[in-house]
């Protein structure tokens, strides 16, 4: 399963597409998960630490939204993670520094956040 919600820049507007908070504690209901596509939209809130009960995620782009907090430290444990981008949002705690040992990881995006 992949989740594919990607916004639009229409107008030169960026954050225009869908709203809400996406990435709470209910995120764990999407256990078979294998990607999560949710740029250039308008989502908000903060990332759960549930999200590291997505044992098949392979690629999570969320970037260019307004996603605020600090990443988890549960994100280390998404184990089948090859891409993971969190650019362009509100978030503002050091990268976990477990991430390293993610060995399946390719990418890391997390520039322009607070």
């Amino acid at each position: 399963n992949i989740l594919y919600a990607h916004g639009n820049e229409a107008n030169g507007l960026l954050n225009s597409g869908l709203q809400g908070s996406i990435m709470g504690p209910r995120v764990n209901k999407w256990k078979s998960m294998k990607g999560l596509n949710i740029y250039d939209n308008s989502f908000d809130g903060s990332i759960a630490e549930e999200i590291g009960k997505l044992k098949y995620l392979r690629f999570l782009r969320s970037n260019n939204n307004l996603l605020s907090g600090k990443i988890p430290n549960a994100i280390t444990k998404l184990t089948n993670l090859l891409y993971l981008d969190l650019g362009k949002n509100q978030l503002y705690s050091a990268i976990p520094v477990d991430i390293g040992s993610a060995q399946n990881l390719e990418e890391l995006r997390v520039q322009e956040n607070v």
